[in-house]
């Protein structure tokens, strides 16, 4: 079913992982404005700023890219989030989370979006 999401209804999706995990998003959603993020989150307990990217599909080198826009933020925490990855993704620096697939999946559930992703893709 995430597979089946348009771009924008999937950045939603992330968007309302990310607020029912207790972020806070400090930023738009996407657009043309943030060329290295699709979100800017705060965690308001800890204070930790993170970086999302919202990818329908990537590859290692689009990836690795985004890895080194992380390195250069000054942010505390990195979420790469992609359904469809093309090839193998892998990522081991500290505060680098990549939700992939399955991973994906799990966090919709558990934010509690699997009646909005059916009446996403109806």
């Amino acid at each position: 079913m995430i597979q089946a999401l348009d771009w924008r209804d999937f950045e939603l999706m992330v968007d309302l992982i990310f607020a029912a995990s207790g972020w806070r998003r400090v930023s738009a959603v996407g657009g043309s404005e943030q060329a290295d993020s699709d979100l800017i989150l705060e965690q308001a307990a800890t204070g930790e700023r993170a970086f999302v990217q919202v990818k329908s599909a990537a590859t290692p080198v689009v990836l690795h890219d985004y890895l080194d826009r992380f390195a250069a933020s000054g942010l505390d925490r990195m979420f790469f989030v992609c359904h469809s990855p093309k090839g193998r993704l892998e990522a081991q620096q500290p505060g680098v989370h990549l939700w992939l697939g399955e991973t994906l999946t799990e966090q919709a559930i558990k934010a509690g979006l699997f009646a909005w992703l059916i009446e996403k893709v109806r």
